[in-house]
């Protein structure tokens, strides 16, 4: 079992961490029947995958980290058919979770003095 949430529930579909062989471990989702399960967005195309974890909703909206290869592990909004983009956060946070309480979504971040809150959204 891991040690971050590996799947949420929003808008009525289930995101989770899949891999298809081809694209790496990348969000899917589904509304519970073959036809409605996908590949939401390749965020890191190739086979290494964006690897998206710490997903929670809030609001209707899905809250996770992935890393796109380009710029670390940061944090990343969905809608229930489309990524709508990375959150930027500033200073960078590398490594970084998000959770949820009560629809405030925070983001931490592993620094050299622990986990610190970095963002309230």
């Amino acid at each position: 079992m891991s040690d971050f949430p590996t799947s949420a529930v929003a808008s009525d579909r289930l995101f989770f961490a899949g891999d298809d062989g081809l694209h790496g471990p990348e969000l899917w989702s589904t509304d519970g029947t073959p036809e409605g399960t996908g590949l939401v967005a390749d965020l890191s195309p190739g086979p290494t995958g964006s690897a998206p974890e710490w997903l929670v909703a809030a609001d209707g909206y899905l809250y996770f980290t992935a890393d796109d290869g380009v710029n670390g592990r940061q944090l990343w909004l969905g809608l229930p058919d489309r990524i709508v983009g990375l959150i930027s956060v500033t200073p960078k946070v590398n490594n970084a979770q998000a959770y949820a309480i009560n629809s405030v979504v925070r983001l931490i971040s592993g620094g050299t003095a622990g986990a610190e809150v970095t963002k309230t959204l």
